[in-house]
């Protein structure tokens, strides 16, 4: 009963710290809003999995989407954020985004 026990605390703790880590300033990147369009007019080119997998699947076409430039490494990424309700992005404002959880946020001054 005792393992069972250190083996649910150690699984909990592991989760925690996972989700902990995903918050790290260093799963954050640094990126650079080009331009603010709507759902249905997305440039070829730009990486839609955000837009797609988004929590609220039903996104109607004319809601604002996000569309920032980062570098991993040397490459250049273009990617589609969706906008947050009451929150307005311009060309050229800076952002943090993070790759895996498809949040954006501005940028730390």
């Amino acid at each position: 009963m005792g393992g069972k026990l250190l083996a649910l605390a150690g699984a909990g703790l592991l989760a925690a710290c996972a989700a902990d880590s995903l918050e790290h300033p260093s799963y954050w990147w640094r990126a650079t809003v080009v331009s603010v369009e709507r759902a249905s007019e997305l440039p070829p080119g730009v990486d839609r999995t955000c837009v797609e997998d988004h929590p609220n699947n039903a996104l109607p076409d004319e809601r604002p989407v996000i569309i920032v430039m980062y570098r991993v490494g040397k490459a250049p990424v273009t990617k589609a954020y969706v906008e947050a309700k009451g929150d307005r992005w311009l060309a050229g404002d800076s952002a943090v985004v993070h790759p895996t959880t498809c949040r954006i946020k501005r940028a730390p001054a």
